[in-house]
């Protein structure tokens, strides 16, 4: 009997979607958005309660429709990072492996595979924001909103999965490599969520393609119109690389061993040091650069350095000179207005991109290795893991260094014209390298593990999405434990008359500045540890174990205890009764 998804969408659309629903890392990953969002609502709910104790008459709207705001954000976001990397590799990973050949020959069209593939990738994605739906349902219906309303809070997050799916199925293929297309599609994404910087030249539709911009209008004034304007947008767009994907795909395969043979090796340029003490570290600095990220990274990374270090340089000018001279304030405030909303309000989104690019570039540190055969010599080469490590770690962060200086040159301009305050500045500085940092060890990490640079790239994101999320929750839980108890002892001191209801309760520090050093603190020592376990388990993957009785029981902590030695000596080996079967047989 054929199926309403194989009638719909081809004869691949149901085997796809039985061998991704059986994925065991779905069950762990779907626990994220379920505590997320169960977690949300209880501390509504919770705040609502105590609230309501001191004032019977208090309404709960601003607690309901921040927490609205945070699920429905939760689900919008897993839906823009996790399509992509869940189908990027999907297409160009066949053509690594070249099976995308015999795929291609058997009794299914192009259109049949890429929707089989959309299928059983968007499922899984199905399959882990289902869990936080419980948690937005009852938010949204404590809240009073109405059918029309619920439905578009659901419909958001589909329509987005299907446009970055699209996107990333016409990506990948079109791409030699998985990791090209995942990269094209995480700029799309991030060019999409700077959406701010074109409403600052008057261009007022781009409101309506950043799906962020449009949530506060639905969550707060339960205005359906914009967000089912982007949720249209976006299903247009995966429709469109649907399209593309299927029309492509077959020129594009056939073309491939032509391009990979006629394609002609960028030759590197420029003096490079002779080798010195720490061949690792010289290898990762001169000869690998950001080669590893292909011709794409090197392209995105270029205009995005024009665009941070010229166009911050050109605007601080044209407001230097007009401050000095004495010109018309216009121009003064003019370029203020502009450095502040396109380096100032996008400050977060492009240390986003920024720790993304570190990550993505550290996780194809050692997957390149294993598809260029060099992987095998490196585990067999004298170097000590340690040395191995750190020059992946160093080589992650060096690449990319002309990308993270213009973006501190961007802001520094910023901060001295008054578009940035100090707290935001000295945040995005904190972040770019205790983040920075944290994302280099996590993509060398998933690089050792995962078998393709593709999978590395996807499970790197994935945990810095997972991260982000558990280190904000950590700091506030903190945050909140540390005011409960200050105000229980304000209270204790009010009983015991040390005290009056008039003074207000002591808090060592502000909550702002008590969430931040939490929320680095964590990712300062989460960095020490994955440096500390990669290197363990480094010397582990290539037969050899270095370190003290401290680093022996932690890998065993972690990995287990090697398998111990089997005897050859079957004689030995065999009791006297297998003897005697054996003899029989």
């Amino acid at each position: 009997m054929i199926d309403t998804a194989s009638l719909l969408l081809g004869p691949l659309a149901g085997p796809e979607c039985t061998r991704a629903s059986r994925r065991g890392w779905l069950i762990w990953v779907r626990m994220l958005p379920a505590i997320a969002a169960g977690a949300v609502a209880f501390v509504a709910l919770w705040i609502w309660w105590v609230r309501h104790q001191l004032n019977p008459y208090h309404q709960p709207l601003m607690e309901l429709r921040i927490a609205l705001m945070i699920v429905e954000g939760l689900l919008v976001s897993f839906s823009l990072i996790l399509a992509p990397a869940v189908l990027a590799g999907s297409l160009a990973g066949e053509k690594e492996r070249g099976s995308i050949g015999l795929l291609l020959t058997t009794r299914v069209n192009a259109a049949e595979i890429v929707l089989g593939r959309l299928a059983g990738r968007l499922s899984q994605v199905a399959m882990i924001e289902m869990a936080a739906v419980p948690g937005l349902l009852l938010i949204a219906a404590i809240s009073g909103f109405d059918r029309a309303s619920t439905m578009t809070l659901l419909v958001l997050p589909m329509a987005i999965a299907l446009g970055g799916g699209g996107i990333a199925l016409a990506a990948s293929a079109m791409s030699r490599r998985g990791r090209d297309a995942l990269l094209l599609v995480y700029l799309i994404d991030i060019l999409f969520l700077l959406a701010p910087i074109a409403g600052a030249w008057g261009w007022r539709w781009a409101s309506l393609v950043s799906p962020f911009l449009v949530l506060p209008e639905m969550v707060w004034r339960e205005e359906v119109e914009p967000s089912l304007i982007n949720a249209g947008i976006w299903a247009a767009m995966g429709v469109v690389g649907i399209v593309l994907a299927s029309w492509r795909l077959r020129p594009a395969c056939l073309s491939e061993g032509d391009e990979a043979r006629s394609r002609k090796r960028l030759r590197r340029r420029g003096w490079v040091p002779p080798l010195d003490g720490r061949p690792m570290l010289w290898k990762e600095l001169y000869i690998e650069r950001v080669g590893t990220l292909g011709r794409a990274g090197r392209w995105i990374g270029g205009l995005l350095v024009l665009w941070l270090g010229l166009g911050s340089v050109i605007l601080g000018g044209v407001a230097g000179w007009s401050y000095l001279s004495g010109a018309d304030s216009d121009w003064f405030d003019e370029a203020v207005r502009l450095s502040s909303s396109m380096y100032g309000g996008s400050a977060i989104f492009i240390g986003f991109l920024i720790q993304w690019a570190i990550g993505l570039r550290a996780a194809v540190t050692i997957s390149s290795e294993r598809e260029r055969g060099t992987w095998d010599a490196l585990l067999t080469s004298p170097l000590e893991g340690g040395e191995i490590v750190r020059g992946k770690l160093w080589g992650s962060l060096y690449a990319l260094r002309w990308l993270i200086g213009s973006a501190l040159l961007a802001w520094t301009i910023t901060l001295a014209m008054g578009g940035m305050f100090w707290p935001e500045y000295t945040e995005q500085l904190l972040g770019l390298a205790l983040i920075g940092s944290f994302m280099s060890a996590v993509g060398v990490r998933t690089s050792l593990r995962s078998p393709t640079a593709t999978r590395a790239m996807g499970v790197t994101i994935g945990i810095w999405f997972g991260a982000l999320l558990l280190a904000m929750a950590i700091a506030w839980v903190v945050c909140l434990l540390v005011m409960l108890i200050c105000v229980i002892g304000w209270l204790i001191a009010i009983q015991l008359g040390l005290t009056t209801f008039n003074a207000r309760p002591w808090f060592p520090m502000s909550f702002r500045l008590g969430t931040d050093i939490v929320f680095y603190a964590q990712y300062l020592a989460a960095t020490l540890l994955i440096v500390g376990e990669t290197r363990l388990r480094f010397d582990r993957v290539a037969g050899r174990m270095t370190g003290g009785a401290a680093a022996v029981a932690l890998d065993h902590l972690i990995h287990g205890k090697p398998m111990a030695p089997v005897r050859l000596d079957a004689k030995k080996a065999t009791s006297p009764k297998m003897d005697e079967v054996a003899r029989s047989e």
